[in-house]
């Protein structure tokens, strides 16, 4: 599905026409050579493709939830927890941004107060214990959409 979203008119694409359009072939998938993985993994891997991206965060996602079940169903309590923690500092990230998109600014208390504190009621230095640089680089971010720093710099 990745070659075939590639863009022949791509330049970077066009350095490697032949193996791109071989591969954009469902059927040449079918019964891969040595030769052909070969292909694949040096000169078609890596190329832009038009896929959304979208798509890609929705799979490195999946992949989390997949580890997370791995884990517990193997009772690897240490590592279910690990991935569990991932996915709830994700989903705070996630919700920051929205809050970013939907308003333009937000003020840093608001990450002590519903929704926020439906994903963590500790705040960010609780959920995001012994990473500073993850801690300092929210506020700061936050710090310079306030109104009055875009009003300086516009």
């Amino acid at each position: 599905r990745e070659v075939a979203a590639m863009n022949r008119e791509n330049f970077i694409v066009r350095m490697q026409l032949e193996a791109v359009e071989r591969f954009q072939e469902r059927e040449s998938w079918k019964r891969l050579t040595a030769s052909d993985v070969e292909i694949l993994q040096n000169d078609v891997a890596g190329l832009p493709s038009e896929i959304e991206t979208d798509d890609i965060e929705s799979r490195l996602f999946d992949l989390k939830a997949l580890k997370m079940q791995l884990a517990l169903a193997e009772g690897d309590t240490g590592t279910f927890e690990k991935h569990r923690r991932r996915v709830v500092e994700i989903r705070f990230i996630e919700m920051v941004i929205d809050q970013l998109t939907a308003r333009g600014v937000m003020e840093p208390s608001a990450l002590y107060e519903a929704p926020f504190s439906s994903v963590h009621a500790g705040g960010p230095e609780a959920l995001f214990a012994g990473k500073s640089n993850v801690i300092e680089g929210i506020f700061e971010k936050l710090k310079t959409l306030r109104p009055e720093r875009l009003a300086e710099a516009g």
